[in-house]
C-alpha cells in the first residue's frame, strides 16, 4: 500500500511539470470517449434497438424513378404509378405511401411551421399501430374537395386537442 501512494505522488509531480501534456491528454481522452459515445448511439438507435412496431423485417420501400426527368434515385413515384402498384401487385400484403413535408399550425399563439407527412389512409393499418386517441384516416376523407384531416403527434401536443392544422 505504501508503494502505491508513493507511485501516485511521483506521477502527480510528473504530470504538474508537464502540464502541456496533461491539456493534450485530457483532450484526447474527452475527444475520444465523445466520438465512442456519439457513435455507439447511432449504433443503438439505427442497428440494436427493435423499431416501434411489430414485424418490421416484413416493411419495405419501394421507390420510383423517371428517366425522362432526370430522376434517376428514388423518390419520384407519381400517383398513377402508385395506384397501379395497389392494384397489381401481388408479392406486397398492403402497400401504402407517404411523402415528409411540412404545414402550418394555428393555435391560441403565433402560426407555427411544423413537419409532417401526407399519408394514405391505409399507412398507419400497414404498420399495425393504433392511435393512442381517436381514429385512423377514412377512405373517403381523401376523396378530392374533401377538407384536409390531421393526425397529431402524442409526442408534440400531448393532450392538446385545440390545435388546428392548416396545409
Amino acid at each position: 500500500m505504501q508503494n502505491l501512494l508513493q507511485d501516485i505522488r511521483y506521477a502527480l509531480r510528473s504530470l504538474i511539470k508537464r502540464p502541456g501534456f496533461v491539456a493534450v491528454a485530457i483532450v484526447t481522452l474527452a475527444f475520444g470517449i465523445g466520438a465512442n459515445t456519439a457513435i455507439f448511439s447511432v449504433v443503438d438507435a439505427v442497428l440494436l434497438s427493435p423499431l416501434s412496431f411489430p414485424e418490421p423485417e416484413r416493411i419495405v420501400i419501394v421507390e420510383g424513378t423517371n428517366f425522362n426527368l432526370g430522376i434517376t434515385e428514388g423518390g419520384a413515384t407519381s400517383v398513377p404509378d402508385f395506384s397501379d402498384w395497389q392494384n397489381q401487385s401481388s408479392s406486397f400484403e398492403q402497400i401504402a405511401a407517404f411523402v415528409a413535408g411540412g404545414s402550418v399550425l394555428t393555435t391560441n399563439d403565433e402560426p407555427e411551421r411544423v413537419r409532417g407527412t401526407s399519408v394514405t389512409a391505409d399507412f398507419f393499418p400497414l404498420l399495425r399501430t393504433a392511435p393512442l386517441k381517436g381514429r385512423f384516416f377514412q377512405a373517403d376523407e381523401f376523396k378530392e374537395g374533401n377538407d384536409y384531416v390531421a393526425m397529431l403527434s402524442y409526442i408534440r401536443f400531448g393532450n392538446d386537442a385545440s390545435a388546428e392544422v392548416t396545409a
